[in-house]
């Protein structure tokens, strides 16, 4: 699944025998792994929208952080300037990375039918 204009996010969340992306669109549009699509809410697209910049910044410096050995999922965020991976317990010491981790739940439900995960 490749990135598009104007596409926000790509987030490819894999873990628990699980592969699930989703791809928010800067109009809130969310497609969930090619196939089903939803709409974040306005106060969720604004928050979308609102981490877009700090997301660019990790992505330019090709933020990296190895899975923890309690980690279950692993998050891979790609944007127009790279592409960015944590783990779900990364969210404890960075309030980004966790707004990231929600946002994906948020997008998942909207278009997934379901939110699983941390």
């Amino acid at each position: 699944m490749e990135m598009q204009q104007p596409d926000l996010f790509l987030i490819r969340r894999t873990g628990d025998g699980r592969v699930q992306t989703v791809v928010i669109n800067s109009d809130g549009t969310v497609t969930c792994d090619r196939s089903r699509t939803g709409t974040l809410s306005s106060s969720q697209l604004i928050t979308a929208r609102s981490l877009q910049p700090a997301v660019h910044n990790l992505a330019l410096h090709k933020l990296r952080i190895a899975p923890a050995p309690n980690s279950v999922f692993s998050y891979t965020v790609r944007v127009d300037s790279g592409t960015i991976t944590f783990p779900d317990t990364a969210g404890a010491h960075s309030h980004l990375l966790a707004q990231l981790e929600l946002l994906d739940a948020q997008a998942q439900q909207a278009a997934c039918g379901s939110a699983q995960g941390p």
